[in-house]
């Protein structure tokens, strides 16, 4: 009668098929350990973790094979015991089995030291973020600093008195401001930008918070039109109250509305806050790789600086493409070299703003006020914008153009008056229904100086703006450019 197999009389392969059963499992206990499935962000792990991944599928096969040869080592070893007649023989068999015993509890002892070093990472990990969000918690803190100061004042009596009033700790806000680019930087260096694009959303709210555009200076222009359409009276007397309402005479109020007046204006302008000049500075300075991580996010971030109070601000060499702008106040900014590439411009004012060489391409311009700009140099390719204002501005080698088409149902009227645009590059140039040209002097004589040494092509030059002031024989063309039937096509085209 055969007798039922024991555990004792197993076979080497039964404990075999057991010991692959056990990897099995460890292994799938690694996987389960290892693998980013739990949280949605484990998915951008830096690249140590995934390295222990791929390390740990990389040993599992030779790790597999060892713990089944020592397994199957010791198990021999067990059966094939000397007697105790041969006490050397005892002796080196003690120490097999002892070999194969730490052996095997080292093997098995392996993945799970895999896992506590994988752990140990990821704990690591979220010290690191841990500590990066005390970093930005306490920058914010900063950045609403205030400080007590005296001012002096009178009581009710009329008696000279010390105040106390808050006013913003600029000098700890500043700090505050260059804690957050610090991580934004390191951010991109070490963590994929993760924290950037939260650091520039809390710049520009910081901005438009501390620096509205209702905070802004209005120009005289402003007041007289804005006072003259809430004036009910008689339109001949109008003149004389508004200059009685501002304690100013009518000559002053011509000279206000002139452009000397303008210029003054300007000049009187404060400069912007240092706290939030050193804003603008630090959104404006971005790197490469941190504007690339801002264009990677689907939909692509934008900086979000509208109605936003810039006037004076120096823009000088910064990079603000694809910003939203729409109703700030630039007059009188510096915007040297800036980049406003793909920006939102709508209704921003940039009078006597000095923007040479600024890129504008891209732009939408929509009722945008570029009056007595400085602007040479300055690019306009492929803008699409309604009543955009040049007047009086200064485009000297500037670039106008379109590289397709209009889309359909788009206005793109432009109003150019007193410009001086000589030796300006325009191509593509769509006057008829879409830009009204004059440029007229304040005695009404015109003068072909404004366009002189411009360069057109692909554009028709219709009689009205002939006689605007454009002459054929003191601008550059080629053969994509048409001039009414009875004009001349000069030599030199």
């Amino acid at each position: 009668m055969t007798q039922p197999m024991t555990l004792t009389h197993a076979s080497p392969e039964i404990w075999v098929i057991a010991t692959l059963f056990a990897i099995a499992a460890l292994s799938l206990l690694i996987f389960w350990a290892t693998t980013p499935w739990q949280a949605k962000e484990r998915s951008d792990e830096p690249w140590t973790l995934r390295a222990l991944n791929i390390f740990g599928l990389i040993l599992a096969l030779p790790w597999a094979l060892l713990i089944c040869a020592t397994a199957v080592g010791l198990w021999n070893t067990l059966l094939h015991s000397p007697t105790a007649a041969d006490p050397i023989a005892a002796r080196w068999n003690t120490l097999a089995i002892v070999g194969h015993i730490t052996a095997l509890l080292a093997l098995v002892s392996a993945p799970l030291a895999l896992i506590r070093v994988y752990t140990t990472e990821r704990q690591t990990r979220t010290a690191e973020q841990g500590h990066m969000t005390d970093r930005i918690s306490k920058a914010v803190e900063q950045l609403g600093a205030e400080k007590s100061v005296k001012i002096p004042g009178k009581d009710e009596n009329g008696k000279d008195i010390t105040l106390e009033a808050t006013r913003p700790n600029i000098e700890v806000r500043i700090g505050g401001l260059l804690s957050l680019e610090r991580i934004s930087q390191d951010s991109v260096k070490y963590d994929k930008g993760r924290d950037h694009v939260r650091v520039m959303e809390i710049l520009c709210a910081y901005v438009r918070e501390n620096a509205p555009a209702s905070s802004a200076q209005a120009t005289m222009h402003e007041k007289y039109d804005d006072a003259k359409k809430q004036w009910s009276g008689d339109p001949s007397s109008f003149d004389a109250n508004f200059c009685e309402q501002n304690m100013i005479s009518l000559a002053e109020l011509a000279n206000l509305l002139s452009t000397s007046g303008v210029s003054l204006w300007a000049d009187a302008l404060p400069m912007p806050r240092a706290d939030i000049a050193m804003a603008i500075l630090i959104i404006g300075r971005r790197t490469p790789k941190q504007i690339g991580i801002e264009n990677s996010i689907i939909p692509r971030y934008e900086l979000d600086l509208k109605h936003t109070n810039l006037q004076k601000a120096v823009l000088e060499e910064g990079d603000f493409q694809n910003a939203v702008f729409n109703g700030a106040r630039l007059e009188h900014s510096y915007c040297f070299k800036a980049n406003f590439k793909g920006a939102k411009l709508n209704n921003v004012t940039f009078i006597l703003a000095r923007a040479h060489k600024a890129n504008f391409d891209n732009t939408s311009l929509s009722f945008t006020d570029f009056s007595f700009a400085i602007m040479d140099e300055a690019k306009f390719q492929n803008c699409v914008g309604s009543h955009a204002k040049f007047y009086g501005s200064q485009l000297i080698g500037a670039t106008f153009g379109r590289d397709a088409p209009l889309p359909s149902g788009a206005v793109n009227r432009m109003f150019f008056t007193n410009c001086n645009m000589s030796k300006a590059y325009i191509y593509n140039f769509q006057p008829i229904g879409a830009y009204v040209i004059s440029n007229t002097y304040s005695n009404g004589e015109m003068d072909y100086r404004n366009f002189e040494h411009a360069a057109f092509k692909q554009t028709d030059l219709p009689q009205y703006l002939l006689d605007r002031g454009i002459a054929p024989d003191h601008i550059f063309a080629d053969g994509s450019v048409t001039l009414p039937q009875d004009c001349e096509r000069p030599k030199h085209w």
